[in-house]
């Protein structure tokens, strides 16, 4: 090992003059980094009291730093790099507080997005909505009418005259009326009113009250006159069934005939039920000897069954 000498230091634009411990120094660290190989700088030289950098000759190469020492240095920091870095991140999430009571924090589900509930419609918009449901035609709801009409006695008889339509609720629902009339098993038309509840929504129509029962009550409803009228003979206003039950009872029944017949307008005459009135047949036959005998015969009428029972013959 060279000794340490006093001088300038040989490196730099200039010479520099320093103490020879600080300068050797200086020349011994560049040394050791290779740079003595380009400027000529004298030989390394081993740490010393003396040295800038003590003992950074235990830790280097004694010939020098070359290329591949640089890269092998430049890739050995950038692993150092990577392994702090990691490190540090690993250090970050180990530093995040337990949940209570030292139990592993899971995962909790994603909640299912609530619902936006719809805007709510004012009273006109809900009446735009519920006509929206009814016949563009006649302003009717087929529906209702087609779960009305298989009730009635004639379905083909129906015929609505009026729908309206409510005050809307809170179960998008509002309340339907639809007036009508049907004939009766009698013949007869009658009035009445279906009512239900409409959803605007859906269109459908739940039926509450199908007036049916009021068509069905209506059957007495024709005057008496001509419940008693339709059971007698269209073409001489007789009753066919009176005439053939006293025939029987006559001398020569070829020789009956009926000159006219009266009822009565008083239900429950003579005895008979609510059902029942009078009536009274005037007629004519030959008796024994071959003389025509005019009599009469006296009875009750059932407006129902149009069945007569007999009182009187006329033969007594």
């Amino acid at each position: 090992m060279r000794p340490v000498k006093s001088g300038p230091c040989p490196f730099g634009p200039q010479p520099l003059a320093c103490p020879a411990w600080n300068c050797r120094g200086a020349c011994c660290a560049l040394g050791l980094m290779g740079l003595r190989r380009r400027w000529r700088f004298p030989p390394p030289c081993w740490p010393t009291a003396n040295t800038a950098v003590p003992r950074l000759r235990l830790l280097l190469p004694q010939g020098g730093f070359f290329v591949k020492n640089w890269i092998i240095g430049a890739l050995v920091a950038i692993l150092l790099i990577a392994l702090i870095a990691s490190f540090a991140s690993s250090s970050d999430d180990s530093s995040e507080p337990m949940p209570a009571g030292n139990t592993v924090a899971t995962a909790s589900p994603t909640p299912a997005p609530t619902p936006t509930a719809p805007p709510a419609l004012s009273n006109s918009e809900i009446l735009e909505k519920a006509e929206d449901c009814l016949d563009p035609w006649d302003s009717n709801h087929n529906g209702f009418e087609d779960q009305v009409r298989p009730l009635l006695d004639a379905e083909d008889s129906m015929s609505t005259l009026d729908t309206r339509l409510g005050t809307p609720n809170d179960s998008n629902e509002l309340l339907i009326e639809m007036d009508y009339e049907a004939d009766n098993m009698n013949g007869v038309s009658v009035k009445t009113t279906a009512r239900g509840r409409l959803n605007y929504e859906t269109c459908r129509v739940t039926v509450e009250e199908t007036g049916v029962q009021k068509v069905a009550s209506s059957r007495e409803s024709p005057p008496l006159q001509e419940r008693i009228e339709r059971c007698l003979s269209f073409w001489d206003g007789n009753h066919v069934g009176f005439e053939n039950q006293i025939r029987p009872f006559l001398n020569d029944e070829g020789s009956m005939q009926t000159h006219d017949t009266y009822y009565g307008m008083e239900l429950g005459a003579l005895g008979g039920s609510r059902d029942e009135v009078g009536i009274r047949m005037i007629y004519s036959a030959k008796n024994a000897f071959g003389a025509r005998i005019k009599t009469e015969a006296v009875g009750r009428l059932n407006i129902e069954t149009c069945r007569v029972t007999v009182l009187l013959t006329g033969l007594e």
